[in-house]
């Protein structure tokens, strides 16, 4: 049974390779016609190789998929790649991506029930944004209280390609306040930095010297993901007057990331000059960075300069084999 349905998948493959063959034209359709949602999976890659006529039929399968989701297209993997496809396409339609972006599947699953289709609704959302979708931003603001972290994070690459800073600022202030997730949190706190850095720097400051390490650490990365104006300053500021080894190697992090020659160079002259934790935090905060030209050799430089096994040690940790 499981090698028959396996040929079946290659068939359909096939078809949608070559969609404009009258053989893989009536395969297409057949199943496109269907109720079995990774078969419609399979096929509706026939929109990328010009089967682009075929565009009225996927449409009435995503339709027939929303119907009974759970039985015909467990895991969303047919309306996901209906979705795909169309978007790649340039559908120009509202109808589907409206539809996916409210989806929600609950699946059984052992112990209770999960929601399959998170990756859905992110991708609608984006959809709908590129469309300039009169709800779109509804929408968005929605799905960044979403129980799904992978519906939240797609919310948060949606936002930060609507070009619209001045709904995008209020929307990601609300979720920053109270988003769990670090992830997520540091994505919301990145794209306010990326915004108005001078506005929303002092979130960033704040949370760094709060009480909360975890969401400490959020703001740090966040900065070395945004790479603000001011960031770097604010890193090393951190980073000279801390005692806990895990924050400074979160800051020397966050400083490489910055991906700046002042921002390694700082880190250069901390291998050089600061003490053993933070130089050792800078090495390893380097290493990530290896394969830029040059840099390996003032990392390596720097550490013989030094003259300390565990600094020698660090390096070799930190810097594979060239």
């Amino acid at each position: 049974m499981a090698r028959r349905f396996e040929e079946r998948v290659d068939a359909i493959r096939d078809a949608a390779q070559t969609p404009n063959s009258p053989g893989s034209r009536k395969e297409l359709q057949r199943v496109l016609r269907g109720k079995q949602g990774y078969l419609i999976s399979v096929a509706a890659r026939a929109l990328r190789n010009g089967g682009e006529d075929l565009t009225p039929l996927v449409l009435e399968a995503f339709g027939r998929l929303l119907e009974d989701p759970i039985s015909r297209d467990p895991q969303c993997h047919g309306k996901l790649a209906i979705a795909q496809a169309l978007y790649d396409q340039n559908h120009a339609g509202h109808d589907p991506f409206e539809a996916g972006v409210q989806h929600v599947q609950l699946e059984p699953v052992l112990g209770g029930r999960q929601d399959t289709a998170a990756g859905l609704r992110g991708l609608c959302l984006m959809a709908l944004m590129v469309q300039m979708h009169p709800r779109a931003w509804v929408f968005a603001g929605a799905m960044l209280a979403d129980p799904e972290r992978a519906a939240r994070l797609a919310a948060l690459r949606a936002i930060d390609s609507g070009g619209r800073p001045d709904l995008a600022e209020p929307l990601l202030r609300l979720a920053y306040g109270v988003e769990t997730d670090p992830e997520v949190a540091m994505d919301c706190l990145a794209g306010l930095l990326r915004i108005d850095p001078h506005a929303n720097l002092p979130l960033a400051r704040a949370r760094i010297h709060g009480s909360d390490a975890e969401r400490a650490d959020v703001a740090i990365l966040a900065l070395g993901s945004a790479r603000p104006e001011g960031a770097l300053a604010l890193l090393v500021e951190t980073l000279e007057h801390t005692f806990d080894d895990n924050r400074r190697r979160t800051c020397a992090t966050a400083i490489a990331m910055l991906r700046t020659d002042a921002a390694w160079q700082r880190l250069i002259e901390m291998i050089l000059e600061a003490e053993l934790p933070i130089a050792q935090a800078s090495v390893e905060a380097l290493g990530s960075f290896q394969d830029h030209p040059g840099l390996r050799e003032r990392v390596v430089d720097a550490v013989a300069d030094r003259r300390e096994p565990e600094l020698d040690a660090s390096l070799e940790r930190a810097f594979a084999s060239p």
